[in-house]
């Protein structure tokens, strides 16, 4: 989220109903300012606002617009950036299992960020939707997450931008399909500065129109980590619900 950007709110305050459409003022630590045509201002936790554009299907955008989403049964707008919050292992793999088939399916080109560990498995679950990949694939190309995300010694939010938007830039221009991309973070969230990259990724992804899901390690809802992706997404996904940021019920 960021200063300028157009949100709607997800809350109802005092002479301002949800869905008010409005402008992002000011970001604090804790509150988000918000000022509406009206003159007013309102105040907001993150997941209280849902980014303009950010909906699904049937919220406004057209279907060029739009997006399969795969894990649940619902469209996102093409630059979505959604988080991944699963109960287990199994159920993240065959969450990116699904995520990826939706992409294939719907013609994108789909990036797939997969720890080797999990590799295997995540094959077997594409194998079962009907969904071959590999690194030279045409439609899923297959990585591990070394291959996107730059080590610890070198990572800044600045040189990780860049590396992304070199990759995407290299498929764009070699593919020309919309793009679909999905990364585990494992164990990421430990770089001092990986949540300041989580937070300006988004408009990255909402420039070049990419959908992309964040994978994390199952932790509960209790988990500070859980609370600082579901914070910074405009998506999140508990296994097979999707809420409009923010952990629900957690």
């Amino acid at each position: 989220m960021r200063v300028g950007q157009r949100v709607r709110t997800a809350i109802s305050l005092p002479g301002i109903p949800s869905g008010t459409l409005g402008t992002v003022k000011e970001i604090g630590r804790v509150f988000v300012v918000v000022l509406f045509e009206t003159g007013r201002q309102g105040y907001y936790a993150r997941r209280q606002l849902v980014p303009e554009g950010c909906c699904e299907e049937g919220e406004g955008l057209s279907e060029e617009g739009m997006a399969p989403l795969g894990v649940v049964d619902a469209r996102v707008s093409r630059g979505s950036h959604l988080c991944l919050l699963p109960s287990s292992k199994e159920v993240a793999i065959n969450a990116m299992a699904r995520f990826c088939t939706a992409g294939v399916e719907n013609g994108e080109l789909t990036l797939c960020a997969v720890p080797p560990s999990w590799k295997d498995y995540f094959c077997y679950c594409l194998s079962q939707l009907g969904v071959s990949g590999g690194t030279d694939g045409r439609d899923l190309k297959i990585l591990s997450p070394s291959e996107v995300y730059l080590p610890s010694s070198e990572f800044t939010a600045s040189a990780q931008l860049e590396r992304l938007n070199a990759i995407l830039g290299y498929l764009a221009r070699e593919d020309g399909r919309p793009i679909r991309a999905c990364g585990h973070a494992q164990g990421r969230h430990r770089y001092p500065e990986w949540w300041d990259y989580e937070d300006r990724v988004t408009s990255l992804l909402r420039a070049e129109r990419i959908v992309c899901l964040c994978v994390y390690h199952p932790a509960g809802p209790k988990s500070e980590v859980w609370h600082r992706a579901a914070a910074l997404h405009d998506r999140v996904l508990r296994d097979d619900t999707m809420t409009l940021g923010g952990l629900a019920g957690g």
